[in-house]
């Protein structure tokens, strides 16, 4: 009995041990996904595409491939699709340590879902990732793609 009731001492010992020892490890984990500082320069040149759009887990891409948008210093963005074009406005911020992208269309343009505050997650100066997570617990992805001229 006496051998009994030392082996469950060390056992409850033993395990007293481990999971005090045990700590959750605050580097575990996806990486951040929000960059700070500001929107890259290169939006303001040449012309962008969208190469991605998602809204409410759809994807919508197809919608827009055929828009290019030139986006100016002074915040404009005009958005031509053929012949007809559509101008809007758009602001760089950053918010609480997140770099925003802020896209505003009148509400009558088909280019009205994307008018949202957008969180930039990835920028290289071809290359603009951006999400928004809307009121219904989705969240929309939008990549813009710089048009390269050869």
């Amino acid at each position: 009995m006496r051998t009994l009731t030392s082996t469950l001492a060390a056992l409850t010992f033993f395990f007293i041990l481990v999971f005090m020892s045990c700590k959750k490890d605050a580097g575990t984990g996806p990486p951040p996904t929000n960059i700070t500082g500001a929107i890259d320069p290169a939006l303001t040149t040449g012309t962008w595409r969208i190469g991605f759009f998602s809204h409410n887990s759809e994807d919508q891409t197809t919608n827009y491939t055929a828009y290019k948008f030139q986006f100016s210093e002074t915040g404009n963005v005009t958005v031509t699709n053929n012949d007809v074009s559509y101008n809007g406005s758009w602001m760089g911020s950053d918010d609480n340590s997140q770099l925003k992208l802020n896209l505003n269309f009148m509400s009558n343009s088909p280019l009205d879902l994307l008018s949202h505050d957008w969180t930039v997650f990835q920028q290289t100066s071809t290359q603009i990732n951006l999400r928004y997570v809307n009121g219904k617990d989705n969240t929309d992805f939008l990549t813009l793609n710089k048009n390269l001229v050869k």
